[in-house]
């Protein structure tokens, strides 16, 4: 990427001595008054604007790409789409223009260079531009118009609303070489060799258990594969892992960071060496370290943008200096350590079919301990080994080998998200319960309940806020543990008294023994789905409730037991309530054993929860006993 732009500098520079300046246009003709009193889209009643019409195109001569759009906003929940954020790695041409009818009359209204915002400089390469569209409300039309350097990441032909009319033109540079990868579902119909469009797109719609809309979305992703211009410069870039890898191996800000001996963390290595004889303690004091020494500054990159020793001075990184400072403390401790580059959830999946080095955007580490490698990211404080953030799962990753100048593919199976909940409750005759509640929370649960706790910062609070949630929940004496210690599970016990969970009818008392624990809605709404369902994770929910009736109650009715197990061993539940004298007993489990399942699997996950639902809401009815 920076050999890129360094290359298409040099190539703007010499451009720029034989080529005039560019003289646009305006984004589009004058809007119809038809358009204008358009109230709703025909092919979708229900969108909040419309994309009447988008258009990429590409000025090989200039090497400079152009998007034009008008949007037509037809309620208050479409003003969004007057806010723009745009990225380029030179300064932009930017116009826009909002159309409205006042008076009867179509009036507009520009956008001002004042009112073009812009912001930071993103790891040195990009300037970001931000925008609003003037005096925008139900029934305006806007128009847009920007200009960016080079070609963008992607062209997208369908967005969250829907779009009338897409095109793109794409004519081959004599200088740039680039390629192009389709994503999405949508047809998209090549005009010529240089021009696609497509009609009619629907909204994409985001659906529950997404990964990312970047993996589904449909639009072509861009690739520059050579810059060349006789007599100054040529440039062949990646087109296969093999050189994408061998890059990265090569850059300073990569394979350069570890290769260097970066001698000040000697002597942390050599204390940790001393002070435990057990490797996997070892690697938990360097991790720890690294962990608690450094801040990640959210900036998700492949590169070391700063030297390790000065990012460690500042204790301050982005995520490939945090954990390549890491793999080089672990290879001094004589551990086998290499970084594995991958692509975030965000950022869409590795095509392994497709060299991208512009896909990769995050670096983690794995550590060979004992014939087994454990993986960590030191950007997270609450994260122990072998757990890693979220965003890091998405599919295959690389690993490296520097040193030996190997790498390969990297596919990291996450643990299950898993949490275990006990009642043990005695029931009164006015229908109030009295006892405690225990949870544990596991893996990626006890990593959700720590960052929970601590943005609340006390016990207090947290009783505050889950009482809350809880309705008819009076939490009398609470106690955590381990909250502090990652590599443990966080326990809760609480005392409690329940009020409002049971309905009184004569004699009769009703309640749902699943309590606070009930599943009320299923989380797989819709009929049909034509995309996969991701979970991140396996996900593991136990809860128990033991509870002693009153002396003068016993059960009339109760829920049968229930078991329904998912196709290839995908999952299962079970529910089942036994009654041992004046107790009852109730087990519930809901189990799913893989962390992603294609679509055709989606009806029997739809059926999976409607049944664990329609369970959750079954009661339990006790009846007072009474003396002929």
């Amino acid at each position: 990427m920076r050999t890129y732009k360094l290359a298409i500098s040099l190539l703007l520079a010499i451009i720029s001595i034989a080529s005039f300046g560019q003289t646009f246009n305006e984004p589009f003709d004058d809007v119809k008054m038809s358009t204008m009193v358009m109230d709703h889209y025909e092919n979708d009643s229900t969108a909040p604007a419309v994309i009447l019409y988008k258009k990429g195109e590409f000025e090989p001569n200039e090497f400079e790409f152009t998007v034009s759009i008008r949007i037509k906003i037809l309620t208050k929940e479409g003003y969004d789409w007057a806010n723009f954020v745009e990225e380029a790695d030179r300064p932009s041409y930017i116009k826009g223009v909002t159309y409205n009818i006042e008076n009867g009359k179509i009036v507009k209204e520009k956008l001002s260079k004042k009112d073009i915002y812009r912001e930071e400089v993103v790891d040195d390469e990009y300037t970001r531009y931000r925008f609003t569209l003037p005096a925008v409300k139900e029934g305006s039309v806007i128009d847009v118009q920007y200009t960016r350097t080079g070609l963008p990441s992607d062209f997208r032909f369908q967005e969250k609303i829907p779009v009338d009319f897409a095109q793109v033109i794409l004519p081959q540079s004599q200088y740039v070489k680039f390629k192009k990868q389709v994503r999405g579902l949508i047809r998209i119909t090549p005009k010529s060799n240089i021009e696609w469009v497509s009609e009619k797109i629907p909204a994409f719609e985001e659906e529950p258990f997404l990964s990312s809309l970047e993996n589904y979305i449909s639009k072509f992703e861009f690739e520059v594969s050579s810059v060349s211009f006789p007599g100054y410069l040529y440039h062949s870039y990646a087109t296969d892992w093999s050189t994408v890898i061998g890059n990265l191996m090569g850059d300073s800000k990569f394979g350069g960071r570890v290769s260097v001996s970066n001698t000040f963390l000697n002597p942390i290595a050599k204390e940790f060496i001393a002070k435990d004889t057990s490797k996997y303690n070892q690697v938990k004091l360097a991790f720890d370290f690294i962990k608690n020494h450094m801040t990640w500054n959210e900036k998700k990159t492949v590169y070391a943008n700063k030297d390790l020793r000065y990012a460690f001075n500042e204790k301050e990184g982005d995520v490939t200096e945090i954990n390549l400072m890491l793999v080089k403390l672990l290879q001094k401790m004589d551990f086998k350590a290499d970084p594995i580059v991958l692509s975030t959830r965000d950022n869409g999946l590795l095509n392994p079919y497709s060299a991208s080095l512009d896909k990769l955007n995050y670096t983690i580490a794995r550590v060979l301990v004992n014939g087994k490698y454990h993986y960590l990211d030191a950007t997270e404080k609450l994260l122990p080994i072998d757990i890693l953030p979220d965003r890091a799962y998405n599919g295959e990753g690389k690993y490296i080998e520097i040193k030996e100048k190997k790498y390969g593919e990297e596919k990291i199976s996450p643990k299950a998200y898993a949490t275990h909940t006990t009642y043990d409750l005695d029931l009164k005759e006015d229908g109030t319960f009295t006892g405690t509640i225990t949870k544990t929370y596991k893996n990626y649960a006890a990593f959700d309940f720590r960052k929970y706790f601590h943005s609340l910062g006390s016990n207090e609070e947290f009783i505050k806020e889950y009482t809350t949630d809880n309705a008819g929940l009076d939490i009398q004496n609470i106690e955590i543990k381990n909250i502090n210690d990652v590599y443990k599970d966080v326990e809760l016990e609480m005392e409690v008294v329940i009020s409002n969970q049971c309905q009184m009818v004569g004699n009769e008392i009703y309640f749902n023994p699943m309590l606070f624990e009930q599943i009320e809605k299923n989380p797989f709404q819709k009929e049909t789905r034509i995309l996969p369902i991701d979970l991140t994770y396996p996900r593991q929910n136990n809860y128990n409730l033991m509870l002693d009736l009153p002396d003068e109650y016993s059960i009339k009715t109760s829920p049968k037991p229930a078991i329904t197990k998912l196709p290839e061993n995908g999952g299962k539940y079970f529910y089942n309530v036994a009654a041992m004298g004046s107790r009852i007993q109730l087990s519930f489990m809901n189990q799913l054993n893989a962390s992603y399942y294609i679509e055709a699997f989606y009806p029997y996950l739809k059926e999976f929860y409607r049944r664990i639902v329609e369970k959750n809401a079954e009661f339990v009815i006790l009846s007072k006993n009474t003396n002929e």
